[in-house]
């Protein structure tokens, strides 16, 4: 159960970190950060607005947060010699635990078919943005790239159709753009479109009877794959669905998904099926950065993380930005970061009782680096926490697991390497293509059964492709 705040004594449970500190400085500002937290649960009991809660419990977090763990004690500038044995022995233990059989599998370690998918007669066809925000200014649109690129590493026919014009802000010259779209397909009559279903129609965008009466003229089915599914955010699950064959989610527990009648219609995936070869580890390359992010700066409070860890020794790579083109690295540039890295950050924090698994989550286990994940989220239901992945719930134990992991090279490794091995076993691209396949009843029997790891986790190759459209084609 997720403890919600006033479920208990705050002046009791509540202790600011206030060391070094004049003792009536130290004070007043637990004074202030009670009232602060008195006030905010007292609003919180009578506002239904999920996103007002996330703006007063964002306001709140970073005091708790900055407590101080309860057996690490505060961070410190250098790893004490007890914490340095409380979590090796910690580590030895959970993995003694779990090579002996004693853990027990994931709750959703089978999520998806343990077949491969075969090859289909028809064309799968991924209409979504090329760029994020559809515009040209910022960088590629990754959800995208990845459907489409992991499509075709799984052996499937597919191309992406760009829907920049007739998605999010849309056209004006929608009716032209919808002609141009009829045109590309009626000439790749695909048996499946994935489309992306984070966003609601404003008259300049498609909509679900556009989609109705396209999927009736060419026969094909949908896949709407929905990024954000979180409560806080408009049913964007629920408005798509409608027409959908399947969806594609990646956090079940939302009021979106609840209000679905037949859970069957909806696949909850851990992560975007990724490009695996995009982030096939170079065994021969070194790990020079002890940690790594890139991402946004104020989102969940990861700069206090990763400051807090760099002002006490922890050296690596951190890019901020804005997702702009001319601020954040390419495909590319991020996953040579990620297989340059010995340990990536991630959290998924949104709001109290609401915590996702981001995709930095997979895209850093297939770059081979050990995933240091804040707790919350139901990353747990796929991977086993100190097993596959680190989880810490502070700043103290994030700076204590990090100076430990960038000395401790083979503890950190068997992570890594267990984290790696496990999810493309069980959550590989192939694995879930072949699951929205079979869902779809667009399965092909015959292959193999996936036993082992993928062949594709040994393959760092791959091609993609993709149909230029305008709105004069014919």
């Amino acid at each position: 159960m997720t403890a919600r705040l006033g479920d208990c004594d705050m002046r009791k449970s509540f202790k600011f970190y206030s060391r070094g500190l004049p003792s009536g400085t130290a004070r007043l500002i637990d004074a202030i950060a009670y009232l602060a937290l008195r006030w905010g649960r007292r609003h919180l009991r009578a506002c239904n607005d999920p996103r007002w809660r996330t703006d007063a419990l964002g306001a709140a977090r970073p005091f708790f947060l900055a407590r101080e763990c309860s057996f690490l004690g505060p961070p410190q500038n250098e790893l004490t010699e007890i914490n340095r044995r409380t979590i090796r022995d910690l580590l030895d233990a959970r993995r003694q635990a779990w090579e002996s059989g004693e853990i027990s599998l994931p709750k959703e370690v089978n999520v998806y078919t343990r077949q491969r998918v075969a090859a289909q007669n028809g064309t799968l066809a991924v209409l979504m943005p090329k760029y994020i925000n559809c515009t040209e200014a910022a960088f590629d649109h990754d959800i995208a790239h990845h459907v489409l690129n992991s499509a075709l590493a799984a052996g499937l026919q597919a191309v992406q159709i760009p829907a920049d014009e007739i998605t999010y802000l849309g056209s004006r010259n929608l009716s032209a753009q919808l002609t141009a779209l009829e045109g590309v397909l009626a000439r790749l009559r695909p048996s499946v479109i994935a489309v992306d279903g984070n966003f609601l129609p404003n008259g300049r965008t498609i909509d679900t009877n556009i989609l109705h009466s396209l999927k009736g003229k060419f026969g094909f089915k949908i896949v709407n794959v929905v990024g954000d599914c979180y409560d806080h955010g408009a049913d964007t699950l629920g408005y798509w669905h409608q027409v959908a064959d399947l969806s594609v989610i990646f956090h079940r527990y939302n009021r979106h998904f609840d209000k679905i009648q037949d859970k069957s219609t909806v696949l909850v995936a851990p992560t975007v099926p990724f490009h695996e070869p995009t982030f096939c580890p170079d065994e021969t390359a070194e790990r020079d950065f002890d940690l790594s992010y890139v991402g946004s700066r104020n989102s969940r409070n990861r700069s206090l993380f990763i400051e807090a860890a760099m002002s006490r020794g922890v050296e690596g790579f951190v890019c901020f930005h804005d997702r702009r083109r001319d601020t954040a690295p390419t495909l590319p540039e991020y996953a040579s970061i990620l297989k340059r890295s010995k340990m990536v950050f991630t959290n998924g924090w949104i709001d109290s009782g609401e915590d996702i698994i981001t995709g930095r989550a997979g895209e850093a286990i297939l770059a081979g680096a050990c995933l240091i994940h804040e707790v919350g989220s139901p990353i747990s239901e796929y991977l086993v926490p100190f097993v596959h992945y680190l989880p810490v719930a502070n700043l103290a134990q994030f700076v204590a697991f990090c100076q430990f992991l960038a000395q401790d090279d083979e503890r950190r490794s068997y992570i890594a390497n267990a984290g790696r091995e496990f999810w493309l076993k069980n959550y590989s691209s192939d694995a879930f293509w072949a699951t929205v396949f079979r869902r779809l009843g667009e399965f092909k029997e015959g292959d193999q059964a996936m036993t082992a790891t993928p062949a594709i986790a040994r393959d760092c190759g791959g091609t993609s492709t993709t149909i230029a459209w305008h709105a004069n084609d014919k």
